[in-house]
C-alpha cells in the first residue's frame, strides 16, 4: 500500500492561523511604512522643485517664482499641499504671476493625509539663486502618523530639512 503525500485538514488550518495572526501584527506596521514614504516623497518633491527652480533662475538669468496652485494660476494662500504647487519664470519681472508668464513645471496636490504650509504664498527666486520673497519655512505634515518635516530656504536659496516633532 503507497501512502499518500499532501497536508491534512489539521495542518492546513494551523498554517492558516499562523499567516492570520501574522498579518493582523504585519498590516498596521505596512500602514505606517506607507504613510511615512509618502511624507518622505512629498518633502522631497518639494526640496527638488525648489532646487530645480533655483538651477533655472540661474540658468535663464531670470526671476523664477513658485507658488501653491489653483487651477493653472497661483493661489493666494499659504496652504501649498491643496493644489499642489507651479514653478514659472517671471517673464515680466513684476514679482507676481501673470497670463504673460512661462509656467516650467507644475507639481499634484499633496497625498492623502499630508499638508504643506509655506512661509508665504509665492517664492521668488532671483538671477543668481538667491531668494527675493518668501524664504522661511516649510511644514509638512503626516495627520495619520502625526508626523512632521520642516524644509528651511534661507536667503541664498539652499535648502535644510529637519525631523521636528508631531503635528
Amino acid at each position: 500500500m503507497q501512502k499518500s503525500m499532501g497536508f491534512s485538514l489539521f495542518e492546513l488550518i494551523i498554517v492558516l492561523v499562523i499567516v492570520g495572526i501574522l498579518a493582523v501584527i504585519a498590516i498596521p506596521n505596512m500602514n505606517r511604512f506607507i504613510e511615512s514614504n509618502r511624507l518622505t516623497a512629498v518633502t522631497n518633491d518639494l526640496i527638488g522643485d525648489i532646487n530645480f527652480a533655483r538651477s533655472e533662475a540661474v540658468k535663464r538669468g531670470s526671476q523664477i517664482g513658485i507658488c501653491p496652485a489653483s487651477g493653472s494660476t497661483c493661489a493666494a494662500t499659504t496652504n501649498w499641499g491643496t493644489a499642489g504647487w507651479l514653478i514659472f519664470v517671471d517673464s515680466d519681472s513684476n514679482s507676481a504671476w501673470t497670463a504673460t508668464d512661462t509656467v516650467l513645471r507644475t507639481h499634484e496636490s499633496a497625498p492623502l493625509n499630508n499638508s504643506i504650509t509655506g512661509p508665504a504664498n509665492l517664492l521668488l527666486l532671483s538671477r543668481m539663486g538667491s531668494v527675493s520673497a518668501g524664504s522661511g519655512d516649510f511644514t509638512i505634515c503626516n495627520s495619520r502618523i502625526k508626523q512632521k518635516r520642516t524644509v528651511s530656504i534661507n536667503a541664498t536659496g539652499r535648502t535644510l530639512i529637519s525631523q521636528n516633532g508631531s503635528c
